[in-house]
């Protein structure tokens, strides 16, 4: 009877250090799940900051189309400006042909 005792403490102190080892095993498994999730984490916050750079960088773009079409509009403006005055030019040596 006394052999049979020790086995069966020798089995339950088995037992409890193989919980004990899954448990840790586990707690171990639960630490690298939450570093996971912190660098992902950060990750995600460097692609985010990323995305207002680049949000940012079009609305500059944006800003600069803008300043070129007005002064494409201003230089079309000018155009106008001259064309009317070498028509007005034109005119004036016409009326000046016909005098001599």
């Amino acid at each position: 009877m006394l052999g049979g005792d020790y086995v069966a403490g020798a089995r339950g102190i088995c037992w409890r250090l193989s919980s004990l080892w899954g448990g840790l095993g586990g707690w171990r498994g639960g630490l690298i799940a939450l570093r996971d999730g912190l660098i992902a984490s950060r990750g995600a916050l460097i692609a985010s900051r990323g995305g207002l750079i680049a949000s940012r960088g079009g609305l500059i773009a944006s800003r600069g189309g803008l300043i070129a079409s007005r002064g494409g509009l201003i230089a079309s403006r000018g155009a106008l400006i001259a064309s009317r005055g070498a028509l007005i030019a034109s005119r004036g040596g016409l009326i000046a042909f016909h005098w001599i």
